[in-house]
């Protein structure tokens, strides 16, 4: 990755003849060890001084000098067209210390947002393995979702390495070395960001096809199942290509100090492309079961709801719209501090998509805790109404379960009916009881396997006989 031009890094302009004249004026000796400093400056900014000395009008007042842009300008075209970028940058760091500029930092920010994101998905993927165990097990979508997190541990981990050797700080300030370390680490950083977020919606479409059996709706199966392998193309084909995007492969790390031969595709471009599509197929991956959820026939407020628990993954295409407008940061000239916010967001994006993948089991999880803890105030003598506190088990239950098979009848018909008595309302009562007298309970929605804790009978699912999602 070439800096391109070193203007923004190569401000230079005092002689060592005006650092003597203003040490003899003041006398300190912080301004006569920046004297001694002029001997750290490359061959070529001293010839590019000695060029623009003449536009000068304040050559004994160092402050002065460091204010004049026009004199910063010249000297900085100067140094770019002579000097290498090692030599523009050890100009840069020489300007900084006459100049006494400030040193910037934005490493804590940086490690902040990396390690409290990740402490969130680490919690969300913790509770929808929990709730999973305690419920019907482990499936593939989790095993995908546990996976993500050990890449989302890589990526943050690679984040923190990357503040190690310079992110967040201005690079004429990080050792030479340690710039090609950060450059390889930013290289391993995209290809995990690539993977991971390809894996997380790969994760959240076999928890569709876990939600909706075949018995439900085979349409939406086979679309999940069409976005999937999409999402596995996505994957694939961008990894390769960030991954062999410049032969040989160093260079991708090794190019920004153009002393280096080899050739790169225009990975900017390939960026925008990439993004584009990535934010395509994540809006379509989180709509993709809305249209199911308004056919169900319940309250307006609680399809609002189950919309939400989905639509809550707009956050991750939020994100990663934002990292679109980082994108020019790539072609930076000062990169170890223009990254921060590529990488800030690249965290933030995949932290939120595992937590999005996680949201409908680790609901399931908290809905069981709070009814656990009704349970004991009711045992003890509650002072509320029960039957208020009670209520209709509906098909919103099954987004925040985030599987129907848990939902499936295995209790007993007795224990299933006293359940059902408990709960519902007296028409729903009269609905249940008239469908037990004709005997047509069982069939009907065990065909459907949506269970008997889901659905009481066809008629909570709309009158008009559309049981199926």
């Amino acid at each position: 990755m070439k800096l391109g031009s070193v203007a923004l890094v190569v401000e230079l302009f005092a002689l060592s003849t005006l650092a003597q004249q203003h040490a003899e004026r003041d006398g300190q000796d912080q301004v006569s060890r920046r004297q001694g400093d002029f001997t750290y400056l490359p061959a070529c900014a001293t010839e590019c001084l000695l060029q623009t000395t003449d536009i000068l009008s304040c050559e004994s007042d160092l402050s002065c000098i460091c204010a004049n842009n026009t004199f910063l300008t010249q000297t900085a075209s100067c140094v770019s067209a002579y000097c290498t970028v090692r030599e523009a940058l050890r100009a840069k760091a020489w300007h900084a210390e006459v100049c006494d500029s400030p040193g910037r930092s934005q490493r804590a920010d940086v490690l902040s947002l990396t390690w409290v994101m990740y402490g969130a998905a680490l919690i969300a993927i913790f509770m929808r393995l929990l709730a999973r165990r305690s419920g019907t097990g482990l499936s593939w979508d989790d095993g995908i979702a546990a996976g993500c997190m050990l890449l989302l541990t890589v990526l943050a981990v690679l984040v923190t390495l990357m503040v190690v050797y310079g992110l967040g700080h201005d690079i004429w300030t990080v050792k030479y070395d340690n710039v090609y370390n950060f450059f390889e680490l930013f290289y391993v950083n995209e290809i995990i960001y690539v993977a991971l977020n390809g894996f997380i919606k790969i994760s959240i479409l076999l928890l569709y096809l876990r939600i909706f059996p075949k018995t439900v709706s085979h349409d939406f199966r086979y679309l999940c199942w069409i976005m999937t392998s999409l999402c596995a193309a996505y994957l694939v084909s961008n990894s390769l290509v960030f991954i062999f995007q410049c032969h040989p492969v160093a260079y991708a790390w090794t190019s920004w100090d153009s002393q280096h031969t080899g050739h790169c595709i225009d990975i900017q471009a390939f960026t925008y492309a990439s993004i584009a599509i990535n934010i395509a197929l994540e809006i379509a991956v989180f709509t993709l079961p809305i249209p199911r959820l308004l056919r169900i026939d319940m309250s307006l407020r609680k399809k609002i709801v189950a919309c939400l628990t989905f639509t809550v993954g707009f956050t991750v295409t939020g994100c990663g719209i934002a990292r679109a407008v980082t994108l020019p940061s790539l072609s930076s000239t000062n990169p170890t501090w223009d990254f921060v916010r590529l990488a800030e967001l690249s965290m933030a994006e995949s932290s939120l998509g595992i937590i999005c993948a996680c949201l409908p089991p680790a609901a399931h999880l908290l809905r069981q805790l709070v009814h656990s803890k009704r349970s004991d105030y009711a045992e003890r003598g509650s002072p509320f109404n029960s039957k208020r506190n009670s209520r209709m088990v509906t098909p919103l239950d099954i987004w925040t379960t985030g599987d129907v098979e848990e939902m499936s009848p295995v209790r007993t018909e007795t224990t299933v009916e006293r359940s059902w008595e408990q709960t519902m309302t007296q028409q729903e009562k009269r609905r249940w009881g008239k469908k037990v007298r004709d005997g047509s309970e069982g069939s009907e929605k065990d065909e459907d396997g949506l269970g008997l804790e889901a659905w009481p009978s066809e008629d909570t699912l709309g009158e008009s006989g559309s049981g199926r999602i």
